[in-house]
This record gives structure tokens, C-alpha cells and sequence, in this order.
């Protein structure tokens, strides 16, 4: 593929034909969803379909935060086949090609992806959303948010993209109100400025209610003192949006995106830390962390509209009542045939490739004195190697996530085998932190 880049200069769109990827043109402007029916309405963030090889992309967070024109190279990793042999850690690159340039600050991004062509970042200090199309090998700029998010939670349901504050702030940006904002792509236009750069028109992001368990009205002492409020866990499950609060705030939390309202569904936290990866087109199996840089579980979530109280999941010990919503969450631990778990690490990213195999990316740098350059702004040394590790996992029993009802009282995922990938990426001027800023399989 051919590099592509995106300039920070957004002209008014014109008519214009550019080389497409496997022949032919595009010509903008031209609607950014040709069909207006997602494709698979139950794929939701990250994943995507099934039947075709799987790829997994990355971005690399170079240091280069006071340049005029920064560019955050993006690398798309051929997942390896389960007919591959593992590669000795150091091997030479597998499977690893630069496919663009993110010409934008990817640092306080969070990325997700788009019915399994885009590749959507959001949040930053400059508030703006960025695009990749992984059909078109193009980058597309989007429409800023109305208030700046930092790593903001951020989901996809549908052709819609819903951001909301990780850390709410009480007095100014970043992270100021409105703390929760939806953009909906499905009539949005894509139009190239003069210098061939591709932006977004037809659709800007637009205020949601916050949050239940963020405070509404804050006394004088709330301004001087203020709570500090993050945001622990979140996953999409249908047409719902789940999030959980750290301590000392408690309970799970709601938001349907067809009704626009939140609903308190339990008062435990949710059982794991971060975003949970949808696996498989099911929509309620997902993988996350157990703990920070803990176990790998995997994790059967369901959200149903019902006045009754809700099933107890006994194989979790989690019994859930939320009013007009009900969740319930059954949790399988992930293990190989050793009975090892698939542990976390320091720079751990889970994305899964289908119903049989999900991948896990681990990272560390190259800290050897030959490898490093001199940085003037911190008057020190940075490293300009980072060696990168893919692990695929095979799942030996993924019938026992098809089931309606469970076989076991305390289920587990089995691992028949695995596959390494191992890869290095460069940087003339060091890393910034965080060294890789997504993971995302296509």
C-alpha cells in the first residue's frame, strides 16, 4: 500500500479524482457511508467480520510534540495463520508494513473501530477527531468536539461515535462540559481541500446528558475542592453504553444511545478494568483484563429491558437489578493446556481476530546505549528502537461460548495453541509516552 497523509490545512472540498486502491478513482465530494444499513449492527468498537484474513493495526507515538507538522506513522501487522511457526523473540520484522502517516497528535487519542473499515481516533488536547480507511488507504480529518476530552471513552454504535470525559473537569478545559457528545456519521460528506487532504462536512458533534454519577450542580467548596471523578471500565453491549466509576464511587451505569437516557443497572463496578474487546459478532462475548496488567477473561454480557428483577449469574456470583434494565454478566477464565492464564503486561493491548483466535501486543524499548539519541528538551537520552510482540491465541472450545445456558459452574476458555510475531519499529528522534497509542484488528 501507498503511504497516505493528512494535512492540518482543511480547504473547501472540490471535485477531484484520486488514485483508489486496486484501480480506478474516487471523486469527492462523495458520502462517507454509501450504504446507510451497517453492515453488521451487533459489531460494535473493536473487531469486526469474519470469513477474511485479519490484520492488526498500530500507531507509533514518535516524539516530536513541538513540531510544525508532526506525523505519527501507522503500521498494519498481518496476523500470522495457525499453520505459522513461532518466531524467537528478536527475529526479524513479520508481516509489518507502514501503511500512513496520522498527521495529527495522536497523544490523548483514544481509537476505535468503525464497522470494520475505519479506524476512528478521538480526544486530544486539540479536541479533533481523525479517520482512517482501511478500504481507501486514505486519512480523513473530522469535525471537532464541542469541549476537549484527554483519552476520552470513547464508542461506536452503529455509523454513530460517542465520546465522554474519562476525568470530567469542573472549571476549564480539557475535560470541561459538555462531557458527553455523539457524532453521527451516517450523512456526513467526504470533500479533499486543494492540497489533496480529505476532511468531513455534514456532521459535527453534538451535547448528550451526562452521566448519572457525575455531579450535576456543584457547591462554592465543590469549585475549590473539587471531586476527582475517572472512569474505570466501559464496554458496548447492543445499543447500550456501559461505564463504572473508580472508588469511592460505586455501580454501573447505562446510557441508551435510541433513548438518549442513562440508567443505574447495578451497584457493583463492572469485573474488569479498561474497555472490554468485542470478540466475535455475537455482541454480548467480550475480552478484557480482570485487573490492571491482570489475567485475560473472557466475558458474556448481557443488557435486557424488563420490569422484573434480573437472572443471577452464579458461575460470576453477580446478581443484577437496574429498574427498566437488567444486566447480567457471566465471567470464563482464559487458559492454555498447561492451565496457565494469558497474562497482562506493562504495554498490553487485547484484540480479538474471531470467534477462535484473539491476539495480544506487548512492547518494550530498546534501551541499549547504541540505540538511544540525545533529547535537548529533557537533557537525556530516548531510545529510538522498540521491539514489539504479537501473540495470537487459539481457542480450543469456542462452543462453550455459542451456548445459552452453561455446562459449568465456573466455565473456562481453553488455549490449544499459539503463534508469535515479532517486529521493530524506529524513531530517528526518540518515543514519546505512550510509546504505541492503539491496537486494533480489521
Amino acid at each position: 500500500m501507498s503511504s497516505s497523509s493528512l494535512s492540518a490545512t482543511a480547504g473547501i472540498g472540490r471535485q477531484s479524482k484520486v488514485p483508489k486502491v486496486g484501480g480506478g478513482a474516487e471523486t469527492y465530494p462523495q458520502p462517507f457511508v454509501s450504504d446507510p444499513k451497517p453492515e453488521d449492527p451487533d459489531q460494535m468498537g473493536i473487531g469486526g467480520s469474519q470469513g477474511r484474513d485479519r490484520s492488526v493495526y498500530l500507531a507509533a507515538c514518535r516524539r516530536d510534540w513541538f513540531a510544525s507538522k508532526p506525523y505519527y506513522p501507522l503500521y498494519k501487522v498481518n496476523v500470522a495463520s495457525d499453520s505459522d511457526e513461532s518466531s524467537p523473540w528478536g527475529a526479524p520484522a513479520a508481516g509489518k508494513t507502514r501503511v500512513a502517516k496520522l498527521r495529527t497528535y495522536v497523544g490523548g487519542k483514544t481509537f476505535v473501530s468503525l464497522q470494520s473499515r475505519w479506524i476512528v481516533g478521538v480526544g486530544g488536547y486539540s479536541g479533533g477527531i481523525i479517520i482512517y480507511d482501511t478500504n481507501m488507504d486514505r486519512v480523513i480529518r473530522g469535525p471537532e468536539l464541542v469541549a476537549a476530552k484527554v483519552c476520552p471513552v470513547v464508542a461506536a454504535v452503529g455509523y454513530r461515535v460517542y465520546a465522554l470525559c474519562s476525568r470530567p473537569s469542573f472549571v476549564e478545559d480539557p475535560n470541561f462540559v459538555p462531557w458527553f457528545e455523539v457524532l453521527d456519521l451516517k450523512d456526513a460528506l467526504i470533500t479533499e481541500a486543494a492540497d489533496g487532504s480529505l476532511s468531513l462536512d455534514g456532521c459535527s458533534w453534538k451535547p448528550l446528558p451526562s452521566p448519572l454519577c457525575f455531579p450535576g450542580k456543584l457547591t462554592p467548596m465543590d469549585y475549590i475542592m473539587p471531586s476527582i471523578i475517572t472512569v474505570r471500565s466501559y464496554v458496548v453491549v447492543g445499543r447500550y453504553i456501559l461505564v463504572s466509576l473508580n472508588p469511592p464511587s460505586s455501580g454501573t451505569y447505562a446510557f441508551d444511545t435510541e433513548e438518549h437516557e442513562w440508567h443505574k443497572v447495578d451497584k457493583e463496578h463492572l469485573p474488569f478494568v479498561g474497555s472490554a474487546t468485542p470478540h466475535r459478532n455475537s455482541g454480548c462475548i467480550f475480552l478484557a483484563l480482570s485487573r490492571e496488567n491482570g489475567p485475560v477473561r473472557t466475558y458474556r454480557i448481557c443488557v435486557s429491558a424488563s420490569s422484573s428483577p434480573s437472572s443471577v449469574s452464579t458461575e460470576a456470583r453477580l446478581s443484577h437489578k437496574g429498574g427498566a434494565l437488567n444486566l447480567s454478566i457471566t465471567v470464563f477464565s482464559v487458559r492454555s493446556k498447561e492451565h496457565e492464564e494469558v497474562d497482562a503486561m506493562s504495554g498490553h493491548y487485547l484484540t480479538s481476530l474471531d470467534s477462535k483466535r484473539f491476539s495480544t501486543l506487548t512492547f518494550e524499548l530498546d534501551n541499549r546505549k547504541r540505540s538511544r539519541t540525545f533529547d535537548d528538551t529533557i537533557g537525556d537520552f530516548r531510545p529510538r528502537k522498540l521491539f514489539a510482540k504479537l501473540m495470537t491465541y487459539q481457542i480450543e472450545n469456542p462452543e462453550i461460548l455459542n451456548e445459552e445456558k452453561l455446562r459449568a459452574v465456573m466455565p473456562e476458555v481453553s488455549i490449544s495453541s499459539q503463534s508469535e510475531q515479532i517486529f521493530k519499529i524506529s524513531s530517528d528522534i526518540g518515543f514519546s509516552s505512550p510509546t504505541i497509542t492503539f491496537a486494533l484488528s480489521i
